[in-house]
């Protein structure tokens, strides 16, 4: 099933963003959400023309501008998030957002999945609720509890609904025109975005050019361009909420970098949270 497979390797590059996220949080939330784009518009505008200007649909151009303040406004959040946080304690907050595309993957675009598939995603959220507890407490309540002493977690939750509305508007866009011209047009409105929210906030924001500096920034933009245009393909015959779910394995992938890049704790939970995240997605696959 290609979608599927689009999805998973859509995780691993969902995966890497979020490390370069926390890797360049030190540059600022601006600098940051803006080299994002731009170093994922590159490779974008120079693959363009190998696949042309689609035909455009009637609900491009109100999904896109919708998309991409959803997009701009969930990137926030995150990198706030991680910049006050572990990551493997916040990134499994994203869990929640398969389980709103559900809802709104039905309301935005009409879709009904299976009740297999329906299974199959809460199989998911439930792996990644598992990861969120911690070992010393093991209470079921903790991850609600983390929402209300925490500010960072609210940030996480927050970007998780914004995500959940993102998705099948992405899709309306990516079903209205195609994959790379999406990303084409979607890239420098969000960038647009960027610049405007900054500047009525008058924040400076530069994206700096000492190689040392610059490479992770650059490479941050790489995996959201990866990410986006392998989503984007899967999302021309899959069901987003479907697909929205396979690719939080990024968050499973995102907790065994921070425990083995970051030294964060709690391996071997995550391992068997993972394990349950894995089956869902399978069910979800089969479905």
């Amino acid at each position: 099933m290609p979608w599927f497979l689009l999805a998973v390797l859509s995780a691993i590059g969902a995966a890497a963003e979020r490390t370069f996220m926390k890797i360049t949080k030190k540059e600022g939330v601006d600098t940051v959400v803006l080299s994002r784009f731009v170093f994922a518009l590159i490779p974008t505008l120079a693959i363009l023309p190998f696949f042309g200007i689609p035909i455009i649909g009637p609900l491009f151009w109100p999904a896109v501008i919708v998309a991409c303040v959803l997009d701009v406004a969930a990137t926030t959040l995150m990198i706030k998030a991680l910049d006050h946080s572990a990551m493997s304690r916040s990134i499994p907050l994203l869990a929640f957002s398969p389980a709103f595309v559900l809802i709104t993957g039905t309301i935005i675009l009409g879709e009904f999945p299976t009740i297999i598939g329906i299974f199959g995603v809460l199989v998911v959220v439930l792996g990644a609720y598992v990861l969120k507890l911690k070992l010393h407490s093991g209470h079921h309540l903790e991850p609600f509890r983390r929402l209300v002493r925490e500010k960072w977690a609210r940030y996480m939750l927050v970007a998780s609904i914004i995500m959940a509305l993102a998705a099948p508007t992405f899709k309306t866009v990516v079903i209205n025109s195609s994959p790379i011209f999406a990303m084409a047009v979607s890239f420098p409105i969000c960038i647009a975005y960027t610049l405007v929210f900054t500047w009525i906030r008058r924040e400076k924001v530069h994206i700096p050019t000492e190689p040392k500096r610059l490479i992770p920034l650059v490479l941050l933009g790489l995996s959201l361009f990866s990410a986006a245009i392998l989503v984007n393909m899967a999302f021309v015959t899959g069901i987003a909420s479907y697909i929205v779910s396979i690719k939080r394995l990024s968050i499973f992938f995102n907790v065994l970098i921070g425990t083995l890049i970051f030294k964060e704790s709690h391996a071997k939970q995550s391992i068997i949270a993972g394990l349950i995240m894995v089956l869902g997605a399978i069910i979800i696959g089969l479905s």
